[in-house]
């Protein structure tokens, strides 16, 4: 979608928070553009690839998307620095040990130069061989991103396991990976995470 030019420390990303220009409202072409759908058309991309990296693993890829001073915060309230977020990128995701994985109720807020990306996520996770069952799991996640020379930086990702009464319904759900394939969802529902093994 070309919203994002380069990976962090290269012409076009921000280098450190001191001295970083950022993009601001006042300037009229970056207000327009801010206050259009085009900004939440974009950052529903950047979410897709957000998703796809992390299925696919691709580290270079998605420390394009990264802010120099990103931190994740996990939902057990452990906090991460960029590299070592990185460093398990590289191998969160496995088709073997997470057969199903969608991502659901995706909502978008712009305010000024800032943008929250909020979605939730489905998952199941197997075990080895099938040892034991296998097992659904439910988490919602916050992704907070500035904008800088005219791209989205994401700077803070946080994760929050949900409970069941408070997991989105089906009807809600924007993509699909089964086996570590994404699927076309035009005209079908996606199969549900419970009947998948």
């Amino acid at each position: 979608m070309g919203a994002v030019s380069g990976p962090a420390g290269t012409a076009g990303a921000p280098g450190t928070t001191e001295g970083a220009r950022t993009s601001t409202p006042g300037d009229t072409a970056e207000a327009e553009y801010l206050a259009s759908p085009r900004a939440v058309q974009d950052l529903r991309a950047i979410n897709a690839r957000f998703i796809h990296h992390f299925v696919t693993n691709d580290v270079v890829a998605h420390d394009a998307l990264l802010h120099p001073d990103f931190v994740t915060i996990q939902g057990d309230g452990a906090r991460l620095d960029r590299a070592t977020y990185l460093a398990q990128w590289a191998t969160g995701f496995s088709a073997d040990r997470i057969p199903y994985w969608d991502t659901r109720d995706e909502q978008i807020t712009v305010v000024g130069g800032v943008a929250l990306v909020r979605a939730t996520n489905r998952y199941v996770l197997a075990t080895p061989g099938g040892a034991t069952a296998a097992r659904v799991e439910v988490s919602t996640y916050t992704d907070t991103y500035v904008r800088h020379d005219g791209a989205w930086f994401c700077v803070q990702a946080q994760v929050t396991p949900v409970r069941e009464e408070h997991q989105p319904g089906d009807d809600t759900v924007v993509s699909v990976y089964l086996h570590g394939e994404k699927q076309d969802l035009s005209g079908r529902r996606p199969d549900h995470p419970d009947r998948v093994g």
